[in-house]
């Protein structure tokens, strides 16, 4: 496809009285400087265009410029070797003279990431380092195997790339080794440049190979074929800032922008004559060349240049047609295929790894992800990593793969309006906000629904009114899926709000737009948005009704086991009562009334189940029954009453009343047997233990007995007390014999029958004893 070439440009930048050979701009994005064959460099203002320094001192042609990081040191090198540094903000000279570097022209400096080291290149086949704050040279000079051209350290600070008419040269900067030479053309290497991420080295040629080659750092082998399309030497190269868009500057006139991902040119800006220079502006907008023409020229970058393509997933139409129809083996099967023809084409990974995750296969489409990274890295690889991640559980590692992808993307809000999903740390980039939109689904689908929908929300409230419509969508959906889960679950209520909650949340008129644009969302993750609102309308209809349909029924179920309670049909009522627990497991009077009918039925387990979930679902609530674990009941009670007096009395004065409590309870047990025991002796023996118990012992020994137990739940049943029954039970309980014998010497005495067993005793009276026992068992 030919690509017209683009003139005139936006603006120009007009001072210089020779040929510009360097250009740079600063991070606050406001200024520019740039050096020139006139002997001068130049400030200048980017919003006015207004030169704000001329910047004298160099002797001779200024060849080369670096501005570091921070912006506040600025080096030039001219053609006679001498080094000017300057202040960053005030353009001033920081050293009284200019440093003699070298006895010859210095093609290139650049300064190392943290500013310290300045790298200088020349043509006398050395590279040199010198102190950014001694304005000395570290060490001896470095030998290099030809002219050096050009001199670029890595994006870490770690490597130190150097191109010079033979080889490429790879450094370590703090040995000094040479790690890595390399070539695959048999003339000059003009320029370099690295990606962000450091895992590719860019490099050109002159005229007998004007072309750009491609190097993977990890092997330092060339990576796909040469990128062709200009007619001679090429003279500089520059990466945007987000790595994803690369400009080349050459002689034959043409500024060409090239797609990194496929690299093929998207748009060619023309000189009037050679330019030698070229830089991205800090907001990756524009485009910054200068030349032989005496100016620089800004260039707008295309609108939609940006982009890595028409879709975000580089995946061929046959593939996705068949994803999108949810054909998830057949799209596994071709480009399983594909890969055996091309197993060195990342996007074929990075597809394998989105159709894996949609299987779940996560082990197998982390693997994919990680190998088509390797190979070349992409948005389409690190979003593919990113969802394998989450799949597996790996959080803080999938949100930093979402971090790489953000860095191959940058805005274009009217393709990609619906994705504009930004964390606020980010930079806000549509195609930012689209990584994070999958990071978000991708954590719903690991089963982070609270945290997804609040990802979703917080989003929402950092964005313009124009922007919230995108995460209003994505909330949507997820919201619907959340009322697909309540009511697989027959939580229909639950369902219901969800739905209602998907469907206020955007008033969206295109469902049709919808499902063009966001396309992907649908390969990546098998949403139907074409018919998101129409699903959500029905499902909420569909909730509502069951909703109410079960309340209908409910209230019938529960009325008629109310009237089979009341007629003693207790196994009607708990069948009854049953079907309405099974349509609102939150019904507390259900349970209730079933534990009063299990009661009846002398079911005590089940009585006691019934009664614990009263509790759960209301602490207000103490109707407990009797059952045959009276420990666990006891102790049920005195929970309730203990969460009873935290509540305000009119929430459960009614229930109280109601029934018997069992401190009343106990109160009454306890007095009746005082009046029992008023005429009895003061020791009684136990007939069941043989220990002889004094009063206190008799107490002690009854309240642990069945009996006890057991009148306490039959009182607590009732709403008045049951005296008649508790006096009945406490003279049973109590009754004794008195015996009479003539007294002997020989005798035990008080003191050696106290906690002694009397059965276990050898003694004159034993058969005293066994009289007794057969008197109280008569």
């Amino acid at each position: 496809m030919s690509v017209r070439p683009t003139t005139p440009p936006n603006r120009e930048f007009e001072d210089h009285t020779y040929a510009i050979r360097a250009v740079a701009v600063f991070p606050d994005r406001r200024r520019m400087v740039t050096a020139s064959f006139d002997k001068t460099l130049r400030l200048w203002d980017l919003r006015t265009g207004v030169v704000l320094r001329k910047m004298e001192g160099h002797r001779s042609e200024v060849l080369a410029l670096a501005v570091s990081r921070d912006g506040q040191l600025i080096a030039s090198g001219d053609n006679n070797g001498e080094v000017i540094a300057w202040h960053g903000e005030t353009g001033e000279p920081l050293t009284a003279q200019p440093i003699q570097a070298h006895s010859s022209w210095i093609n290139s400096l650049d300064l190392s990431p943290d500013g310290t080291a300045l790298a200088i290149g020349t043509s006398e086949r050395t590279m040199k380092l010198w102190s950014t704050t001694t304005w000395e040279m570290q060490g001896d000079a470095i030998s290099c195997s030809a002219s050096v051209r050009c001199v670029r350290y890595s994006p870490s600070g770690e490597l130190l790339a150097v191109a010079t008419d033979l080889h490429i040269e790879i450094y370590n900067p703090s040995t000094r080794e040479c790690v890595a030479k390399f070539k695959d053309r048999g003339c000059c290497n003009m320029s370099l440049a690295w990606t962000p991420n450091g895992t590719r080295l860019l490099s050109t040629g002159d005229i007998g190979d004007p072309t750009i080659r491609e190097w993977d750092t990890s092997t330092w082998q060339q990576a796909g074929d040469a990128w062709r399309g200009h007619d001679t030497t090429v003279f500089a190269i520059a990466i945007h800032p987000a790595g994803i868009l690369v400009a080349s500057a050459s002689y034959d006139h043409c500024i060409r922008l090239w797609r990194l991902s496929d690299q093929r040119t998207i748009a060619i800006f023309r000189h009037s004559s050679s330019v030698r220079c070229v830089t991205f502006s800090m907001d990756g907008k524009h485009i910054l060349s200068g030349g032989e023409d005496k100016k620089i020229s800004e260039w707008a970058i295309p609108e939609g240049a940006l982009q890595e393509g028409s879709e975000i997933l580089a995946m061929n139409t046959t593939v996705r047609n068949v994803c999108i129809a949810g054909d998830l083996s057949t799209a596994e099967g071709l480009l399983t295929q594909d890969i055996s023809i091309d197993a060195n084409n990342y996007t074929l990974y990075a597809s394998r790894s989105f159709v894996m995750a949609r299987k779940h296969h996560w082990d197998h489409a982390l693997q994919d992800a990680i190998t088509s990274v390797r190979i070349r890295p992409s948005s389409t690889g690190y979003i593919s990593k990113g969802i394998a991640l989450f799949g597996k559980g790996h959080v803080r590692d999938a949100i930093e793969a979402f971090d790489f992808a953000s860095r191959f993307t940058d805005e274009d809000s009217k393709r990609f309006h619906f994705i504009l999903l930004i964390k606020a740390r980010c930079i806000v980039l549509t195609y930012s906000a689209l990584h994070y939109g999958f990071q978000v689904i991708a954590m719903f689908n690991a089963d982070q629904h609270e945290e997804a929908i609040l990802h979703v929300r917080e989003l929402a409230a950092t964005c313009h009114n124009d922007d919230t419509l995108p995460c209003r969508i994505v909330e949507a959906y997820l919201l619907v899926r959340l009322g697909m889960n309540a009511m697989d679950n027959a939580r229909h209520n639950e369902a219901a709000d969800h739905f209602t909650a998907a469907v206020n949340s955007s008033d969206f008129p295109s469902t049709l737009a919808i499902h063009s644009t966001y396309e992907d969302l649908v390969v990546l993750f098998g949403w139907d948005l074409k018919s998101l609102w129409q699903t959500a309308r029905q499902k909420q209809c569909d909730a509502l009704l069951l909703a109410a349909f079960k309340e209908e029924c409910s209230a019938v179920c529960l009325a008629n086991g109310d009237a089979a309670l009341a007629a003693s049909d207790y196994d009607r009522a708990i069948d009854l009562y049953s079907v309405v627990i099974n349509l609102n497991s939150a019904s507390e009077t259900a349970f209730v009334n079933r534990s009063k009918a299990n009661s009846e039925k002398m079911l005590w387990e089940n009585a006691l189940l019934d009664a614990q979930k009263v509790i759960e679902l209301s602490p207000w609530s103490h109707r407990l029954r009797g059952a045959q674990h009276y420990d666990e009941a006891i102790d049920v009670f005195k929970i309730m009453l203990s969460k009873l007096d935290g509540l305000p009395k009119r929430r459960y004065a009614g229930c109280v009343s109601s029934t018997v409590s069992p401190s009343e309870a106990e109160d009454a047990i306890r007095s009746a047997v005082w009046i029992g025991l008023e005429d009895a002796p003061l020791r009684l023996l136990h007939t069941s233990t043989g220990l002889l118990c004094d009063r206190a012992a008799q107490l002690n020994t009854f309240k642990m007995s069945t009996e006890y137990k057991e009148l306490l739940s039959f009182t607590t049943n009732y709403a008045d007390l049951r005296t008649e029954r508790i006096k009945e039970v406490v003279v049973k309980y109590f009754r004794c014999v008195l015996l009479s014998h003539r007294w002997e010497e020989t005798e035990s005495l008080l003191h050696d029958i106290q906690d002694e067993a009397v059965y276990e005793l050898n003694c004159p009276w034993r058969h005293c004893e066994i009289a007794v026992i057969l008197q109280n068992r008569s």
